[in-house]
């Protein structure tokens, strides 16, 4: 990013001069905008890595029995947003913590949650 870019980002941001503006989510050297030509490299590095391999083997399945598998079934997933979030909160909380830590239960409702309550 050119130092005039950098300027123009920082003016449009409010990033100016007063302390305030300047770092109002206290991110202070994760703000990319303030590191400018610190972080990008003229040259690729050509470097070479060794790839990480996953744990678990990328062809492993869930068990077609398995802890929430039938419930999950019933669960409309084909859209964002539109399976019953208390049903699917549930089977994740389950799957993941197991049956021995109770459900925390829901602590707010999503709109879609008030408009099938209806």
């Amino acid at each position: 990013m050119s130092e005039e870019a950098g300027d123009a980002v920082r003016q449009r941001s409010g990033a100016g001069g007063d302390g305030a503006t300047r770092d109002p989510l206290k991110v202070g050297e994760a703000n990319f905008i303030e590191k400018g030509n610190e972080i990008w490299r003229t040259e690729p590095d050509l470097r070479s890595y060794t790839a990480l391999i996953p744990a678990t083997p990328l062809s492993d399945r869930n068990p077609a029995r398995g802890t929430g598998a039938i419930e999950s079934r019933k669960l409309d997933l084909r859209y964002e947003d539109v399976a019953a979030e208390d049903a699917f909160n549930r089977i994740l909380w389950y799957t993941i913590k197991g049956t021995k830590l109770p459900y925390p239960g829901p602590t707010r409702m999503s709109a879609a949650e008030v408009v099938r309550s209806w």
